[in-house]
């Protein structure tokens, strides 16, 4: 028997799957030689799908200039699902100034902290550092663009704590104290934090 990373359930080893960690929507190809899998039930594995595929296009919209396959296939996504083509329409807003307006994309929070919250686990299991579930407790992501350097700084910390798995495209990190912190940068833009409850939790 094997056990699902993300619900924790026992399955056969014949109804288990491999997800890959972080979702390949957030890497460019070719892939990393390094990118790593880990066991997940059918169900799990199904039920990130829907989510990803908006997270991927979502990107597309944040990162309209990035060479990232997925989001080169963002027309495509759009045409062959028109549900999804609709709800990116429908959080479409407009910000009207004296003299101009913006137009932008008000991302749907739960699809994305399924993502994140997804990826984070997956980079908690490859370390190894846990021996059963753990329950996120805050989330939270937010663009880098027009933070301060010492905001920055103090928010990154320094490089070498950093495990990149492609330069300038992503990287993540795992801090340990009171809680469990999972933190990933996307293209040197876009952070995201999940905070996970460590106090009832043991190490291996």
């Amino acid at each position: 028997m094997k056990q699902c990373v993300y619900c924790s359930q026992q399955i056969a080893r014949v109804d288990s799957t491999r997800d890959h960690v972080p979702s390949k929507c957030f890497l460019e190809k070719p892939y990393p030689k390094n990118l790593l899998t880990v066991t997940a039930c059918q169900d799990c594995n199904a039920s990130f799908k829907v989510a990803e595929e908006y997270a991927a296009t979502f990107l597309g919209f944040l990162f309209p200039t990035g060479q990232n396959e997925p989001l080169k296939g963002l027309d495509k996504v759009l045409h062959s699902n028109s549900r999804l083509d609709d709800q990116l329409v429908s959080e479409l807003k407009i910000e009207n100034f004296p003299n101009c307006s913006r137009i932008y994309l008000e991302p749907c929070e739960d699809k994305l902290r399924l993502v994140f919250l997804k990826n984070a686990k997956g980079h908690i299991h490859c370390f190894d550092l846990i021996n059963r579930s753990l329950t996120a407790v805050q989330f939270r992501h937010f663009q880098l663009i027009g933070l301060s350097s010492l905001s920055r700084n103090r928010l990154l910390g320094f490089d070498a704590f950093w495990n990149v798995l492609q330069v300038g495209v992503y990287r993540y990190r795992i801090l340990l104290g009171k809680y469990l912190v999972v933190q990933s940068v996307l293209r040197e833009n876009l952070f995201s934090e999940v905070t996970f409850d460590f106090n009832s939790q043991h190490r291996r």
